[in-house]
């Protein structure tokens, strides 16, 4: 029986590698279903998320490529990794940006990869062409629109302020913590939450922010400093429906946010009535742009009604698989896996 004790022993695994890139064979899929069903959580999620976001990219890397790559970034890299061990958000994010900056050097003909390192413990994220989904540490869930990016640290620690930088445009659903407010930084404006949902916008001749539900406070980058030091919302206070333009140096405050401003998940409601199950992944799957697999005929009998209106998607799947004796398990950014006995 193979041993694997870090997420570098499943890197260094031919079998895992075909198996968590869909290029498994007969045996390699019935060893690791066997191996996930007997570890249903551990660093092979780590690793495997690794692998699919440089697929992600489509560098296509040979056999050769991964080995000489997996090689010199684990070496390089074994103290710092050692370090780390106990911080396995720490560990994935950073060992996934220093792959993708591995391949990247064999691959030089390729375009740059969408997930970079800016510090140690700092993540950015870049959307190309199309809209991203983004899980912060704190479980709060941003959905990055096109030709935008997005920085935050690899962790929230206890003791650290949640705090992400934005260029360009994002839905932000916040995870509720009214002792640890949520920042979100652009060039022009800094929003503050406790947990709610907002659109923040700050591209060239366009700077705003629109609140779906909850409500947010905005200001200047000038008084960031002095905000950061409590956990009051204070200044100019937006609620549902209400968004701030800022205009000629001013704030302008309207009473209601256009519908052609709104993305995907800022015009959905999540409100489900004796809903079928099959209908409520559905919605989330639209809204999200992610795909939910599960079994349809054990579920097939399962039902919802609840309003998860203000849950980044996370608390989501976490209250819908209470509500129906489930569990879930994110195997990437964007595929996420259900289990259930079933709905009798």
């Amino acid at each position: 029986m193979k041993t694997f004790d870090l997420f570098e022993d499943y890197l260094r695994d031919d079998s895992f590698r075909r198996w968590a890139t869909d290029q498994g064979t007969y045996e390699d899929i019935r060893f690791w279903e066997a191996y996930v069903a007997e570890h249903p959580a551990g660093e092979w999620q780590k690793a495997r998320e690794i692998l699919l976001t440089l697929e992600a990219q489509t560098l296509s890397p040979t056999d050769q490529e991964v080995d000489q790559g997996v090689s010199r970034i684990l070496e390089d890299t074994r103290p710092a990794l050692r370090k780390w061990y106990r911080r396995p958000a720490g560990i994935a994010a950073a060992v996934a940006v220093m792959l993708l900056g591995a391949f990247w050097f064999f691959r030089t003909e390729t375009a740059v990869p969408a997930l970079t390192a800016v510090a140690p413990t700092d993540i950015v994220v870049r959307a190309g062409s199309t809209r991203q989904l983004v899980l912060l540490p704190d479980g709060s869930s941003v959905d990055l629109q096109p030709q935008s990016s997005l920085t935050y640290a690899a962790t929230f620690s206890t003791d650290s302020l949640r705090k992400v930088s934005l260029t360009g445009e994002a839905f932000f659903e916040v995870a509720k913590n009214p002792q640890k407010p949520f920042f979100v930084y652009t060039a022009s404006l800094v929003t503050k939450v406790v947990g709610t949902s907002f659109t923040v916008r700050s591209r060239q001749g366009d700077a705003r922010v629109m609140v779906k539900t909850g409500k947010v406070s905005v200001f200047r980058p000038r008084e960031a400093s002095a905000q950061e030091k409590n956990t009051q919302l204070t200044g100019l206070v937006l609620l549902p429906d209400q968004q701030v333009i800022l205009r000629n140096n001013e704030l302008t405050r309207s009473l209601s946010v256009p519908v052609s401003l709104k993305n995907p998940v800022h015009q959905q409601h999540f409100e489900f009535s004796n809903a079928p199950v099959s209908d409520v992944f559905a919605t989330l799957e639209k809204a999200y742009g992610v795909k939910i697999q599960y079994d349809p005929v054990r579920m097939k009998n399962c039902y919802l009604t609840a309003s998860l209106d203000d849950e980044p998607l996370t608390e989501k799947l976490n209250l819908i698989c209470q509500t129906l004796d489930a569990s879930f398990v994110q195997q990437t950014t964007t595929r996420i896996a259900v289990d259930s006995k079933g709905c009798d």
